[in-house]
């Protein structure tokens, strides 16, 4: 499946996530980068949201 993009700039395409990026932030979440400055802390499981939020509340 392909997105159009949101916006272009010179070297840089912003366009919706997709089913197909998947295999990226998995490695990215799971990188040991990622584990040390970030960690999974950010991702909350809200009770009023059906899948869990990126935030720090």
């Amino acid at each position: 499946m392909t997105q159009s993009a949101i916006a272009r700039i010179e070297r840089t395409i912003i366009r919706h996530i997709s089913v197909e990026d998947a295999p990226f932030f998995l490695e990215l979440l799971n990188s040991k980068p990622w584990q040390k400055y970030i960690g999974t802390c950010g991702f909350l499981k809200k009770p009023h949201l059906q899948y869990p939020d990126f935030g720090f509340a």
